[in-house]
């Protein structure tokens, strides 16, 4: 039986740092076919999602991971706050 690849990402907005320029650093993991892999998800101020994710981060206040499908959710609920 074949194994099936897959791709996942979880984030970690409960760890996150702020730098002096703004750029916010969220921790991450996941899994890119066979391979686990952690890091940091970097988000400059002037990239697009830097807003939903300050948003994340000071409105949310989860301690739980976010997964892609909550991901997703959590930006349709941002893009519908901002219309």
């Amino acid at each position: 039986m074949e194994k099936e690849n897959f791709d996942s990402t979880f984030y970690n907005p409960a760890w996150h740092q702020i730098d002096d320029n703004g750029t916010l650093h969220v921790k991450a993991s996941g899994y890119s076919g066979d391979f686990h892999w952690t890091g940091t998800l970097t988000v400059e101020p002037t990239q697009p999602d830097y807003a939903l994710w300050m948003w994340i981060i000071s409105e949310k206040n989860t301690r739980a991971l976010i997964n892609d499908q909550e991901f997703a959710r959590l930006k349709r609920e941002f893009a519908d706050k901002q219309s």
